[in-house]
């Protein structure tokens, strides 16, 4: 079987985490095509080796074990912005993936990688081919925040250099095929728009038991570009309608404290919860219980941005009836007044009217939330992903 080695510094610390799954469960789809390798960060309490679903997982150190704080739990562009001395952290992250990839390349014979993330995976990437093996063929997999912030002039001539010598380019939605058009103008680089996949038959599917009424949730890292706080903020303005109205947060990071704060200023703690970090595996059972997942992005002042998150696929999966913003992509996804509703950007009343519409109208709820069904896991059913994926990278080894 053909070996594929993986770049990502978004996957599983250990069984039960509570990290994005999306890149493991798309390498565990692609495991039945080739011999898949993760090369990913270490982190405090985490194997260096191990099988995770017949995925062969390395988990490079790159700097003292307690020190190790670069990844995970927010993302590296979160984390460096909540803490500016970790761009200490940056040369030697490079430097040990470049080692430990070099390493996994010459004892497996790996002659392809797939980059999720244009920096710093792709950009390693692309040292991989130019330093040690010409014949390498990369695909990279952007996800959105990686291609649209870093916005300086140095960032961009990197991120249209890895796009520009990479076989193969992927990413989520289509605003982001023409953003990457617009990188590399005069050259026009093929792009594939695929986005990632989610288990709607064993994991993200709706429940017979009936929904808690009045029930909020929102499921993502809590950083900028989330937006929760535009939720928060909106909570008072539903509470005068509907005062049984009740929020679950699931999720942690740099803004969690921010929050918590702001539920208190405002004196919200009877309606909202906080769960902090919750396994994978017990995601269905929260969305499976709340009538609708709120998903309030922002583009952030960097240019930080998603691109087209997994959450939203998930809760629909679950039967929620989903309310977000006009994220540019989005409509790949949602169609406002047809599989949910979309609101304008940091906007506290209009995301409040939404909600308060919603549950004026549970027949607007159900039938937003069906036709969503319908219609996504037509388009993100993480097995018809998966073979997508693997048609692309079959043509890598056959080049």
């Amino acid at each position: 079987m053909q070996k594929l080695l993986v770049l990502t510094s978004t996957f599983p610390r250990w069984q039960g985490d509570t990290e994005p799954p999306f890149v493991f469960e798309l390498c565990k789809q692609l495991t039945s095509s080739f011999d898949v390798y993760v090369l990913t960060p270490h982190a405090q309490g985490a194997l260096e080796h191990e099988s995770m679903c017949g995925i062969k997982v390395i988990r490079f150190r790159y700097f003292f074990e307690r020190f190790q704080t670069l990844c995970y739990e927010g993302g590296i562009l979160a984390r460096l912005r909540a803490q500016p001395l970790r761009y200490m952290l940056v040369p030697f992250f490079m430097g040990f993936q470049f080692i430990s990839a070099y390493r996994v390349i010459k004892a497996e014979n790996i002659s392809v990688i797939h980059a999720h993330w244009i920096i710093p995976q792709g950009l390693t990437a692309c040292f991989l081919r130019f330093f040690i093996n010409h014949k390498l063929a990369i695909i990279c997999t952007s996800h959105g925040g990686d291609l649209f912030s870093l916005r300086g002039n140095i960032s961009k001539f990197i991120k249209r250099n890895v796009l520009l010598n990479t076989q193969a380019i992927t990413v989520v939605n289509s605003i982001m095929a023409e953003e990457v058009y617009s990188l590399c103008y005069p050259f026009r680089p093929k792009v594939s728009v695929i986005p990632m996949g989610v288990d709607f038959k064993n994991t993200f599917s709706p429940s017979s038991d009936e929904k808690i009424p009045f029930s909020l949730i929102f499921v993502g890292r809590l950083v900028e570009k989330k937006g929760v706080s535009y939720l928060i903020n909106a909570l008072p303005i539903i509470l005068n309608k509907f005062p049984n109205t009740h929020l679950t947060i699931i999720g942690t990071g740099p803004e969690l404290e921010h929050l918590k704060n702001l539920v208190n200023k405002l004196k919200l703690n009877a309606n909202v919860d906080f769960l902090g970090a919750v396994p994978n595996a017990e995601l269905p059972k929260y969305y499976q219980q709340h009538q609708i997942a709120v998903f309030p992005f922002i583009i952030a002042e960097n240019g930080d941005r998603e691109g087209l998150p997994v959450v939203i696929s998930e809760a629909i999966g679950c039967g929620c009836c989903s309310v977000t913003t006009n994220l540019p992509g989005i409509e790949d996804i949602i169609i406002h007044e047809r599989s949910g509703l979309i609101v304008e950007q940091k906007n506290n009343l209009a995301l409040a009217d939404a909600i308060i519409t919603l549950f004026s109208n549970p027949k607007l709820i159900h039938n937003y939330s069906s036709v969503a069904y319908d219609e996504t896991i037509l388009k993100q059913d993480s097995r018809s992903i998966a073979k997508n994926y693997a048609n692309l990278i079959e043509a890598l080894f056959d080049n």
